[in-house]
């Protein structure tokens, strides 16, 4: 039986895919984010705070710290409830690493404002370097 495979590992300075579903709803969407800062607490279910820039999040600023209770954390995603007080309804979030594959099913419209075709190699190497081009006002 081979051993659990750690948790998928979350690292400041880096981009990831965010997906917040409310309740209701109302108030889900999808958003690369750009991790600022992560201090983890301990316990039976484990509170991450984060401090995050969530670029396309735009009923809410940009620079968000946001305190998470994880459901579920694997080596694939972080599933975990938003602890906001007094938000109702409440919402959960999913992250995983960013791919372009997940930024052309729920991000198209940046791959079409900025072609990474026209773009040095480098900076499409990876879809974290990419949005890092993209996106420079927020490292």
């Amino acid at each position: 039986m081979q051993p659990p495979s750690p948790p998928l590992p979350l690292h400041p300075w880096h981009w990831y895919a965010w997906q917040c579903i409310s309740d209701d709803g109302a108030d889900s969407y999808f958003s690369p984010v750009y991790l600022k800062r992560i201090v983890a607490r301990g316990g039976l279910a484990p509170v991450l705070t984060l401090a995050i820039a969530n670029v396309l999040n735009l009923d809410k600023p940009q620079d968000e710290i946001l305190s998470l209770r994880t459901i579920r954390h694997d080596c694939r995603l972080l599933i975990a409830d938003v602890l906001e007080p007094g938000r109702v309804p409440p919402s959960i979030v999913i992250v995983t690493p960013v791919t372009f594959g997940w930024l052309r099913r729920h991000a198209p419209h940046i791959l079409d404002q900025h072609p990474p075709a026209l773009l040095d190699h480098e900076d499409t190497a990876s879809a974290d370097r990419y949005l890092g081009h993209v996106f420079p006002y927020v490292l």
